[in-house]
């Protein structure tokens, strides 16, 4: 009998060990912020774009879309995997999936643009 209980606890030992890991994830869909950093490209109307995600603080992201004649920044808060930005009527999200991003701009015509990380 000594040696079931051994092993059994000897079991539940291990399972706990590995249900331990060191991640980071800050929300239940499984994206952090260290996820979203990144270089990303995309085309608009076969122009070359290129997204610069960079931290802007704890649980903020910093999303810079970056256009052939300028660029055009946005700071906000991030939900897991999503990102959006609401400011004077211009809607700003993102999506990302792993190395892609969907990103939406309410000021582009070809809108939503698909991202890859770079």
């Amino acid at each position: 009998m000594k040696k079931v209980i051994f092993f059994a606890s000897l079991f539940l030992f291990a399972a706990t060990l590995t249900s331990c890991t060191n991640d980071d994830d800050s929300s239940p869909d499984g994206c952090s912020q260290s996820d979203w950093i990144g270089t990303y490209s995309g085309t608009c109307n076969d122009v070359p774009y290129t997204l610069k995600v960079t931290e802007d603080g704890n649980q903020r992201l910093n999303l810079e879309l970056i256009l052939q004649n300028g660029s055009d920044t946005s700071a906000n808060t991030f939900n897991g995997c999503n990102y959006s930005f609401v400011f004077g009527g211009i809607s700003i999200s993102a999506t990302l999936d792993q190395d892609t991003i969907i990103y939406n701009d309410s000021t582009l015509e070809c809108s939503p643009i698909t991202f890859m990380r770079t």
